[in-house]
């Protein structure tokens, strides 16, 4: 078997591991994956699924594709760049008058009257994955058994673990506050003492000493 003739081969194997592969003289084929979803208005959990979408024009061939098929073909790219030509001759050629080509087994390419190439990938006629419907479950007062560092607990005993955490913490709060405000009314009696004559046991802020008024007569 020649080099051209494992070409097909060898960009089947770049497609499947990167999902999208440049064929050469046709086009570009992009394989879509879609992650599972929940429909929650239907209730109902789809799989995941796949689509292969084609993009005919003469694509240019990525680094990463050229620098694989050089690299596992085990030729320059020079010669790779002219296998490729060769084989996009054929491919055209072969198409333009068998107007549709089977394509390594995914899927085949065809062409309209007017010249333009598509894609038709191949059914498949088993459906392994399938929607299906789903219902909430709301359990109460159900117990579980969790691994906590490298002891194994139970749901109930760390809600109350971390219950009591959130009552430490709002005493602790509490407990802050008061030293605060503690604080704030010593610091204002001390500087009322330093400031003024103020004493403890005295409720004045200065000191009254009394006097003996002046006689305003004269005994006989």
């Amino acid at each position: 078997m020649t080099t051209v003739d494992q070409l097909p081969t060898y960009l089947l194997r770049y497609f499947n591991q990167r999902g999208s592969v440049t064929v050469p003289g046709l086009g570009k084929l992009v394989n879509h994956r879609t992650a599972s979803f929940i429909d929650v208005a239907n209730r109902r959990i789809s799989p995941p699924s796949e689509h292969l979408h084609f993009q005919e024009g003469d694509q240019q061939i990525s680094d990463h594709e050229l620098h694989y098929l050089t690299r596992i073909m085990g030729v320059n790219e020079d010669d790779l760049r002219k296998n490729l030509t060769l084989i996009s001759e054929q491919i055209l050629e072969k198409l333009s008058s068998e107007k549709k080509l089977e394509w390594m087994g995914i899927g085949s390419f065809v062409i309209d009257e007017d010249g333009k190439i598509g894609f038709n990938p191949k059914q498949q006629h088993l459906e392994i994955f399938r929607s299906i419907p789903y219902t909430h479950v709301i359990r109460e007062n159900t117990q579980h058994e969790i691994l906590v560092g490298d002891e194994q607990r139970f749901t109930h005993e760390m809600e109350e673990y971390f219950e009591e955490q959130r009552h430490e913490k709002k005493e602790k709060r509490w407990r802050t506050a008061a030293l605060v405000l503690i604080s704030i009314g010593l610091a204002l009696l001390l500087a009322r003492y330093m400031l003024g004559s103020y004493s403890v046991f005295e409720g004045r802020y200065s000191a009254f000493s009394a006097k003996e008024p002046r006689a305003t007569h004269q005994a006989l």
